[in-house]
């Protein structure tokens, strides 16, 4: 995703509007350009459109979490249902799903990490694991790296406009 046209940049200590009209910067909070007084509502109007897109897609996360909560449950039912570690990787998977719809940068991330290394553990105790399911671990890491790739794009977003 390509940066927006005629945003807010981001100075050394301030975030700015740029006029549409003049090209004049403006403080991000200002309504009206300093210079012409143009309206600068449609340019706040769009930043806040961008960052909805941004963080809908930041969110795709919460579904990648939540498949793993969901087919952790089942297998915990179908293998031990009396697994205390394997009921608290499902709730640690679960919270992280609900987490990442509040912050889903940093939720995707520890998932993906946490996801990682418990299949990497695994593949140590039977090597054989590496194959098993082997669809729904590229499914998974393939949404949580698109998750916070764009979680970071929100992030960034967000801190050219001195929101963050």
């Amino acid at each position: 995703m390509g940066a927006p046209r005629h945003h807010a940049l981001r100075g050394p200590e301030v975030a700015v509007l740029v006029c549409p009209k003049c090209r004049t910067q403006n403080a991000a909070t200002a309504s009206f350009c300093e210079s012409c007084g143009a309206s600068l509502a449609a340019e706040r109007e769009a930043d806040d459109k961008i960052e909805a897109m941004l963080l809908a897609q930041a969110r795709k996360g919460v579904w990648a979490l939540g498949v793993v909560a969901v087919v952790q449950m089942i297998a915990t039912l179908v293998i031990d249902a009396g697994n205390p570690i394997l009921w608290t990787i499902t709730g640690l998977f679960a919270v992280l799903a609900v987490w990442a719809l509040r912050a889903p940068l940093i939720a995707s991330g520890l998932g993906l990490g946490i996801f990682a290394v418990l299949h990497i553990l695994e593949a140590f105790v039977d090597p054989s694991s590496i194959y098993k399911g082997i669809l729904l671990k590229v499914v998974v890491i393939s949404l949580l790296v698109g998750a916070i790739k764009n979680g970071l794009a929100h992030r960034n977003f967000r801190r050219e406009r001195g929101q963050a």
